[in-house]
């Protein structure tokens, strides 16, 4: 062999490749870009019956597509594809419950859930990222739930509890109490212990716990939150040890709460867990 380097690819051919592929995916962040801007435009400022008719089965799997696009893009090229996505669903999904019920039947519960739990680190992640989620989960009807749930969206949002963000936490926290409420509804008449059981042995309850209930720096308002969760969450069955002192001196004070859901709560729930126990 006379002459090995002949076999060796050709430097310039490698980075004429490299440029044109990098130009091929800059050329589809746009399409999508402009895409998303196009979107926005048809339902901003508009009625809840138009946000209603745009929420067709086919955009959420238009949306999908964009999502699994930027699964394996360098973060420049996919973040503003990623983070257009959901401030357009943040706008189309705001009290818009037929969408809401619309999305759940299609991939991008799943591909959210990925966003949030998997590609995005927890400083990265801000309130818009996780809103749309927390509307599916304070939207999403009763027949609808037991497969929402089986995806277990609070397993793949919980350790952005411990985001430096307190917006963040709010939302977070706000999403797992709807989950909460909606198994709840579910389970409560026939199998009460299916949903404690899961979310304690999946380390939900002890995150709540730990990285907010009895963390320093954390509000009250989201202190609150989490004692009316874990004190909703064992209202049908018992309450552990360890949580039940912190949970009800944190339900009393919420008793006194001037944001009128979470004086009524804690009340409810307080009382319900006092009977039980008497």
């Amino acid at each position: 062999m006379d002459n090995i380097n002949e076999f060796l690819p050709d430097a310039q051919g490698i980075i004429e490749q490299e440029d044109l592929a990098n130009m091929e995916v800059h050329h589809q962040q746009i399409i999508y870009l402009e895409s998303l801007v196009e979107k926005k435009a048809q339902i901003e400022n508009k009625s809840l019956k138009d946000r209603e008719e745009q929420s067709k089965l086919e955009l959420f799997d238009e949306l999908t597509q964009m999502l699994d696009w930027s699964r394996d893009k360098p973060r420049n090229q996919a973040r503003p594809v990623q983070d257009a996505v959901c401030q357009y669903l943040n706008l189309l999904l705001e009290g818009n419950k037929k969408g809401v019920n619309t999305a759940i039947k299609s991939k991008i519960m799943s591909d959210l859930q990925a966003l949030v739990g998997e590609i995005l680190q927890i400083d990265d992640i801000q309130p818009f990222h996780l809103q749309g989620i927390d509307y599916i989960t304070e939207l999403c009807n009763d027949q609808n739930y037991y497969s929402f749930f089986n995806q277990r969206i609070d397993q793949s949002i919980v350790r952005i509890l411990k985001s430096a963000n307190s917006k963040v936490v709010d939302m977070v926290v706000n999403i797992i109490l709807n989950s909460i409420i909606g198994g709840m509804k579910c389970f409560d008449n026939y199998k009460p212990h299916l949903l404690p059981e899961a979310l304690e042995r999946d380390g939900i309850v002890n995150a709540l716990y730990e990285d907010v209930l009895i963390k320093e720096g954390v509000s009250e308002k989201t202190k609150n939150l989490v004692a009316i969760s874990i004190g909703r969450l064992y209202e049908k069955t018992e309450l552990p040890q360890l949580y039940t002192n912190t949970v009800i001196l944190q339900m009393k004070k919420g008793m006194k709460s001037e944001i009128k859901d979470i004086s009524m709560n804690s009340l409810s729930i307080l009382s319900s867990l006092v009977q039980k126990k008497e």
